[in-house]
């Protein structure tokens, strides 16, 4: 098998990814570019992987409240690190580069209990390549990356948990490509069985899986997604370490966010991570914002202090400022709303009700977590950003040009490409936007009149000057402003700012780190070849002839 990895302008024999440096570590791009090569055919792609600097991030825990010790001492929550993933990947059709899959991902580091947590946000297909798509071998290649103790980048860590929510829907990241009469979406009984294939790909010593689909109990479950048969036994049904149910009661591995099971009090805001188009998060805002009050009474009227009382008033000034003090750390370990009356167990039954679980599309819950040998760190500062990495605002940017782009038609697909293709080299090698335009029409105009996309001289505008597109988004994005109907505390301003400059990403860092693409020459996956049916003898019948009395 004969591969071609020009990211670096190399080639390489077998499938074996390039290097940075003699003794490096794979980078996430070579990792998945040797993914790619395992792909049948003859076939040509061409990715872009974005991966953002550490930055503070206080919205993956956002309810989880300081806890007290058993030595008396208040613990603050534990910082979290968040970075940014996204993974373009393109495709040559009859000479012409079209997308086919795009990952949105986030990374969020713990460093105070080891912990990583991969969220797996988006995943969309525009089906314009070849079969079969790239998206299994990516995604799979993708969590074995961060799971991995030989090549997860992230250091001091032992646990690594990936969550997902899986629900069927037309398009998430590519807009109007659901128009396409050849991008057949997975039924959600079959999107739940596919990502449940997946993980169970991902293997590790201990590792342990758990899936969930609110509303069925196990036996159902498996029979919506094919895996329950007659005389089946319990072991051949769910392979592995799965478990049909959620983690967040079990004790045999620590939760990311518990520092200390003696501690008190924990409320479901410490159990439950909240992540963007997530419905459970939208669960836990509602829970914390729902109080029993039924009503303010008014303060008792004060009587005027007579000079005894004074004297008495000033000898116990200290013990009022010692309890005023009491009163505050217990109103900060308070627990927003219902969250610490809510168990995990009620939290998941009542998920059952709500809508986007009783709409009559199934939808699924997955976690897994991978205990990781730990290793030394080689920087002290989890802020520090890493060779290859990008800033945030690059992502986002990138992203949202993605997000305003047609890809109904395959001339939409190929300018879409084109133009996205061009942004990301053009922001590494300093080339202006206006030369790269990210932006060929507004949200508005993508829905309603898609025939603009095509013009010669489209609109251009800033991405900056463009709120994000929100029509394939059922649950809000958090606001960065503190409301009045949300609880104190509900978003967490970061205490310090990042002491670190953003990276600005060069053409070294295209080349070696962004970039890459690869021709494979592998053997044709014949139709049908997975599901060959056996020919089998026929054996033909003599019917009798019935024999009429006379």
């Amino acid at each position: 098998m004969l591969q071609r990895l020009t990211g670096r302008l190399c080639k390489v024999q077998k499938g074996t990814a390039s290097h940075d440096k003699a003794g490096d570590a794979m980078n996430l791009r070579d990792h998945l570019l040797k993914a790619l090569a395992t792909l049948p055919g003859s076939r040509t792609f061409h990715l872009h992987v974005l991966l953002s600097s550490p930055r503070k991030f206080s919205g993956l825990y956002p309810y989880a409240t300081p806890t007290t010790s058993g030595d008396r001492k208040q613990r603050r929550p534990p910082r979290v690190y968040a970075q940014d993933v996204l993974i373009v990947v393109s495709e040559e059709v009859l000479g012409q580069r079209v997308l086919v899959l795009a990952v949105e991902a986030g990374i969020f580091n713990i460093p105070y209990t080891k912990s990583t947590v991969v969220s797996i946000v988006k995943v969309d297909t525009t089906a314009r390549g070849k079969r079969p798509a790239p998206t299994t071998a990516i995604m799979s290649a993708f969590i074995s990356f961060f799971t991995d103790p030989a090549t997860r980048p992230q250091a001091g860590v032992e646990r690594v948990w990936v969550h997902l929510f899986a629900r069927s829907q037309g398009q998430y990241l590519f807009p109007n490509s659901s128009e396409f009469e050849g991008k057949k979406v997975l039924s959600p009984e079959k999107l739940c069985k596919w990502w449940k294939t997946v993980l169970s790909g991902v293997t590790g010593a201990g590792a342990r899986y758990w899936w969930l689909i609110p509303g069925l109990d196990e036996e159902e479950a498996l029979q919506a997604i094919g895996e329950l048969h007659a005389g089946a036994s319990q072991s051949s049904r769910t392979p592995g370490q799965w478990t049909y149910g959620h983690p967040y009661a079990q004790k045999e591995v620590p939760l990311p966010y518990v520092q200390d099971e003696t501690a008190t009090p924990y409320n479901l805001g410490h159990f439950i991570p909240s992540f963007d188009d997530d419905p459970k998060t939208r669960f836990m805002d509602e829970i914390a914002c729902t109080t029993q009050v039924e009503g303010v009474l008014s303060p008792k009227r004060k009587r005027p202090k007579t000079s005894k009382q004074a004297d008495a008033s000033s000898s116990q000034g200290r013990d009022d400022e010692e309890e005023v003090v009491a009163k505050e750390r217990e109103k900060e370990t308070r627990p927003h709303g219902e969250l610490g009356k809510v168990g995990t167990d009620e939290f998941w039954e009542r998920m059952s009700f709500r809508q986007e679980c009783i709409s009559g599309a199934l939808t699924g819950f997955f976690v897994a977590v991978f205990p990781c040998p730990s290793r030394s760190s080689a920087s002290s500062n989890p802020l520090a950003p890493e060779p290859g990495q990008v800033s945030f605002q690059m992502n986002r940017r990138v992203l949202m040009s993605m997000r305003n782009t047609d890809f109904a038609s395959i001339d939409g697909a190929i300018r879409g490409t084109e133009i996205l293709e061009n942004a990301i080299r053009g922001m590494c090698e300093g080339t202006a936007l206006s030369t790269a335009t990210t932006i060929t029409t507004t949200t508005s105009t993508i829905i309603t009149n898609t025939a603009s996309a095509e013009t010669d001289a489209p609109p251009r505008l800033e991405t900056s000057d463009l709120p994000p597109p929100s029509f394939d988004r059922r649950t809000p994005e958090r606001e960065t402003k503190r409301s009045q109907l949300a609880p104190p505390g509900n978003v967490h301003d970061d205490i310090s700012p990042n002491p670190f400059p953003e990276p600005v990403a060069s053409t070294d860092t295209y080349q070696s780190f962004i970039y890459g693409s690869i021709t494979t020459e592998n053997r044709e996956e014949t139709a049908g070849s997975s599901a060959q049916l056996e020919t089998r003898k026929v054996t033909e019948l003599a019917v009798r002839k019935k024999v009429k009395r006379k």
